[in-house]
């Protein structure tokens, strides 16, 4: 019994697995076959084991894509936080991956908290938000002057093609384009 429930254990995760890393194409051509094939509430009746499947796969933390062979992104992004206080006074916050002194090892090797924390709040303004309470509070004063704002800035480095990075002897080009997605008032906040 017991290396029934093992085997059991092993096959529903292979095969889900196998299933989430599909490629799009695939799968869409799947559903397009079961949706051809079988009436709208037959397919969702056979669908529904699958989304138990995915619901099981995912709190295992197997639900991810590998996009290993995907197109490389062309720009090297980042968040920078300012917090704006009532003397005109601009001051970028000592937050992890916004440290001019951290280094490369800091940056890409011993750090790996705070790339997904700032994927996640450049995503989502509401998250910016609880945010931006959490660090007017933390940094309400600085040089005796209250804080006004937080502001969240987008910032974009592109890199250049290979072909072409001979030509600049780099790979990143010198212009960083900053769009800001984001300001709360302190006040409001």
């Amino acid at each position: 019994m017991k290396k029934t429930l093992i085997s059991l254990f092993i096959l529903v995760n292979l095969s889900g697995f196998i299933y989430f890393n599909y490629p799009g194409k695939v799968t869409r051509a799947g559903n397009k076959i079961l949706n051809f094939i079988l009436t709208e509430k037959m397919a969702n009746e056979v669908k529904k084991p699958l989304r138990k499947i995915r619901v099981f796969l995912r709190f295992l933390g197997l639900s991810h894509k590998w996009h290993m062979f995907s197109g490389v992104s062309r720009n090297n992004w980042w968040i920078l936080i300012k917090a704006y206080y009532k003397n005109q006074e601009e001051v970028v916050l000592p937050l992890p991956l916004q440290n001019t002194m951290a280094t490369i090892l800091e940056k890409y090797v011993f750090v790996f908290r705070e790339p997904k924390f700032l994927i996640n709040l450049y995503r989502d303004s509401l998250r910016r938000k609880s945010y931006a309470h959490f660090l007017c509070r933390k940094y309400s004063v600085n040089n005796g002057s209250p804080i006004d704002s937080i502001s969240f800035e987008s910032c974009e480095k592109n890199i250049v093609l290979p072909t072409k990075s001979k030509d600049f002897s780099t790979h990143l080009k010198s212009m960083i384009t900053k769009e800001v997605l984001d300001t709360f008032n302190c006040k409001k906040v």
